[in-house]
C-alpha cells in the first residue's frame, strides 16, 4: 500500500467533517448541474469519488452512478451512506492505483473533483475517459487552478500544483475531446501558515466527445 493511499484510508472517517470540503462539494455539484442538461436516462462515473460528496448529490438525477476510487477506506464510507439511505441505483468500484483497465462500460456523463492533481499521467487518463464516453456524453472535471504546491499541508502523493487550464484544455483536445469551456466553480479559502489564509480557486472544464 503506498503511502497516498493508506492517507486516504486513514481520514476516511472524519473527511465529511471538514465544512470547507462540504462547501468545496456543493459548488462543484451546482457548476455540473447549472451547466450540464443532466437527465434520468444518464448512466454516470464520478472518477476518484472519495466519500461520494459529489456523487450524492448527482445520484437522484441520473439513471445510474458508478463511483471509482483507490481508497477502500473512502469506498467503505460511501458504501454505508447507500445503504443507510437504501439506494439502488448507486454502486462502487475499488480502483487499484494505475489500473484504469477494471473500470468498463458506456457512460453519458463522467466526472471528477479534486482528482487530477493525484494523477501522474494524465494523457492516459484523459484516452481512457474517451474510450468510456458515450457519443456526444459530458466529461466534467474539476481541480485546482495553478496554487504553487500551497494548498496542501502534505504533499506526498500530489503530483501537480494546481493546473493552468490553457493547458489542460489543450490535452484534452489533443485527446479528442471538443466543445471545450471552463468556468470557476468555486472559491475557498484556507489557512496556509499560522494565521495566514489564501484564496483558491477549483475550476471545472467541461467537454464531449
Amino acid at each position: 500500500m503506498n503511502e497516498k493511499k493508506r492517507n486516504f484510508d486513514q481520514a476516511a472517517k472524519t473527511w465529511d467533517s471538514n465544512e470547507r470540503r462540504q462547501g468545496l462539494a456543493d459548488g462543484v455539484f451546482c457548476a455540473i448541474k447549472d451547466n450540464v442538461a443532466i437527465d434520468k436516462n444518464m448512466r454516470a462515473l464520478d472518477f476518484g469519488c472519495g466519500t461520494g460528496l459529489v456523487s450524492l448529490k448527482i445520484q437522484p438525477l441520473v439513471r445510474e452512478i458508478v463511483c471509482a476510487d483507490s481508497s477502500m477506506g473512502m469506498l467503505e464510507v460511501l458504501q454505508s451512506k447507500i445503504r443507510a439511505s437504501d439506494l439502488d441505483n448507486i454502486s462502487t468500484l475499488y480502483l487499484p492505483e494505475g489500473e484504469l483497465s477494471v473500470i468498463s462500460g458506456n457512460y453519458d456523463l463522467i466526472f471528477s473533483s479534486m482528482t487530477l492533481h493525484h494523477i501522474n499521467n494524465l494523457e492516459e487518463l484523459f484516452l481512457k475517459f474517451g474510450e468510456l464516453l458515450a457519443e456526444n456524453g459530458y466529461l466534467c472535471l474539476a481541480d485546482l487552478d495553478s496554487d504553487d504546491g500551497l494548498f496542501h499541508e502534505d504533499n506526498s502523493g500530489v503530483y501537480h500544483n494546481g493546473f493552468d487550464r490553457s493547458e489542460l484544455i489543450s490535452l484534452l483536445k489533443k485527446c479528442g475531446f471538443k466543445y471545450l469551456r471552463d468556468l470557476t466553480a468555486v472559491e475557498i479559502e484556507k489557512e496556509i501558515q499560522s494565521g495566514i489564509k489564501r484564496k483558491f480557486t477549483i475550476f471545472l472544464i467541461i467537454c464531449r466527445k
